[in-house]
């Protein structure tokens, strides 16, 4: 099976929760372009979702708006549609560091 994603992901769980502490999820994968989070109750594709997280080894909490983009099993796929352009290097450093750190 082809792999159409645009940006590099790894598989990484860390805690992602809305602005009010509301909502709680945990990303299965991540890249700079989005991430999996696990949901028991999934939101329909096209919802906007407000995302507040702090990549683990960084103490900048980065803020986000997400798309719901496919639902699965164990939860929903978010494209990033909103991200300050510091949050998404910072994102894409993260990703970048751990995939050479496996190598």
């Amino acid at each position: 099976m082809e792999d159409k994603r645009r940006f590099p992901r790894i598989q990484f769980g860390f805690r992602v929760e809305d602005p009010n502490g509301k909502k709680v999820w945990m990303t299965e994968d991540i890249s700079s372009g989005g991430c999996f989070l696990r949901a028991l109750e999934k939101m329909p594709v096209g919802s906007k979702i407000d995302l507040v997280f702090q990549l683990p080894g960084s103490s900048k909490y980065i803020k986000a708006v997400g798309e719901v983009r496919h639902i699965r099993d164990k939860g929903m796929g978010v494209e990033f549609v909103t991200i300050d352009p510091e949050s998404k290097k910072e994102t894409e450093r993260f990703v970048e560091d751990y995939i050479k750190y496996e190598e």
